[in-house]
């Protein structure tokens, strides 16, 4: 029996063009830099020369309509001390390796689990953070990572890749907070003591009462006396709260940080501008296009040769455009920046920093939130104070006593400040930092004085006491 019916649906497509946009736009300069390099060896038909040279972009657009007659199927490659804990850095390199790199090297040395495998082990050793936690949920990397090669990734696929990195040799590498890489460290032990499953039921089934140090609680909880509670907690304080401890006396810093942007003051007006740039300096190489005799490739038919030139033409002219746009977004974006963040520019005081969220920029440029986001991460500035990543200078708002705006990465610096100067032998509580800050004419719950002690890492008073951070 034949039958009609209609059917309304909504896709989102997105053409070559804009995936190769959206990937360069992520990058940062030093990813930037290889990227083209490798694009430089593999695309006969790519070629670079000094900015100082003159010569005009030759233009491929009848090169490109010459190819086009035929119907083969062209593939397309997807492919500001506040800031930083010590001064704040200029082109440095680390005395040390990062620990990513060090990853990175191991799991491609692995030859016995597939290349796909290998390729999310290392997304997922690029979304760590300078702590080794990863911050983003299963599901929401799963996503990320399916967007990005291009298939379903699910959880389970995250779990396997995660196992595969914590066998290199961190067990607690990847953990989501400091009770689950406590809990990692734990269970990695072969074999386990009566102290070791202690430590792993308190963390397990009682990590409220060993946080907030209730320590009576935890005694009639857990059937433990007092010498056997201080045998376990002892234990536990040998443990690192963090897969990767960057303050045991070396070098704060593990990244080379090469900025992307220099912010400059002429006659009192602040520009910015790209600290290298790539418009003009990439051509097509027109004389071994030329060489190929393209009447006798259509004569004898030669598909596989006209498919590899039009694919790397393609390839070669997308790149070029996807830089321009690259460059042209940044910045755009970086200009709107300095515009709304001016006296802390001027100055490189933090409290002057004003609430600045991605949708502000994103009115201010017509740009869309990915590509904003996108020019912001990982990317940083060469200030007239020093060198500072620009996701730092984005904040929510909040009120003071008078009504004004506030940027809460100026609350969380006096939180810090508060706390750096506190009496050691008597932490502050919360609800004296909300106090305190309150004197200041900031005027702020006691919830949100935890949710900003937690990212800036800052244990609850009664750790501090007890001095359980390594």
């Amino acid at each position: 029996m034949i039958t009609q019916t209609l059917s309304q649906k909504q896709q989102l497509r997105i053409t070559p063009n804009q995936v190769e946009f959206l990937n360069l736009l992520h990058l940062n300069l030093q990813q930037l830099e290889l990227k083209i390099s490798n694009e430089l060896i593999e695309n006969p038909f790519l070629e670079q020369r000094e900015k100082e040279e003159k010569e005009e972009t030759p233009t491929i657009t009848n090169d490109m309509e010459e190819w086009n007659d035929q119907d083969d199927h062209v593939s397309h490659k997807k492919e500001n001390a506040a800031f930083f804990p010590g001064p704040a850095p200029d082109f440095f390199v680390p005395d040390e390796a990062d620990f990513r790199q060090e990853l990175r090297e191991q799991l491609q040395m692995i030859t016995n689990v597939s290349p796909e495998e290998i390729r999310i082990a290392l997304l997922l050793v690029d979304s760590f953070n300078d702590n080794g936690l990863l911050e983003s949920s299963l599901e929401e990397m799963a996503d990320d990572i399916s967007f990005i090669v291009n298939r379903c990734i699910d959880e389970r696929d995250i779990n396997n890749a995660l196992a595969l990195i914590r066998s290199l040799g961190s067990p607690s590498i990847g953990a989501r907070n400091s009770r689950e890489c406590l809990l990692l460290q734990l269970k990695s032990k072969s074999k386990k003591n009566s102290i070791d499953n202690a430590a792993i039921d308190i963390l397990e089934n009682h990590a409220k009462e060993f946080f907030s140090a209730s320590f009576d609680k935890l005694k009639k909880d857990c059937k433990l006396d007092d010498e056997e509670l201080k045998i376990v907690l002892a234990h536990i304080s040998k443990l690192k709260l963090k897969p990767i401890c960057n303050s045991c006396g070396k070098n704060d810093s593990k990244l080379i940080y090469y900025p992307e942007f220099q912010v400059i003051e002429e006659n009192g007006k602040l520009s910015a501008q790209l600290t290298k740039t790539y418009t003009g300096t990439l051509y097509i190489n027109r004389d071994f296009l030329n060489s190929f005799p393209i009447n006798s490739l259509k004569k004898n038919n030669d598909k596989a040769t006209i498919k590899f030139i039009k694919s790397k033409l393609q390839s070669a002219r997308q790149l070029i455009k996807s830089i321009e746009e690259r460059e042209h977004s940044m910045l755009s974006v970086m200009n709107a920046i300095l515009e709304t963040q001016a006296p802390y520019f001027y100055s490189g005081d933090i409290s002057l920093l004003k609430p600045m969220v991605l949708n502000d920029i994103v009115k201010k440029t017509n740009l869309s939130i990915a590509t904003v986001s996108r020019s912001t991460s990982e990317k940083s500035a060469d200030t007239l104070f020093g060198i500072i990543p620009l996701k730092k200078l984005f904040s929510q708002s909040l009120t003071d006593k008078d009504g004004s705006k506030l940027s809460n990465q100026a609350v969380k610096n006096e939180i810090m400040e508060l706390i750096r100067n506190e009496d050691k032998e008597n932490p502050l509580m919360d609800k004296d930092i909300v106090l305190m800050l309150l004197k200041k004419g900031i005027v702020i719950s006691r919830r949100t004085v935890v949710k900003y002690r937690s990212l800036l890492n800052i244990p609850v008073a009664h750790l501090r006491k007890m001095n359980l951070l390594i």
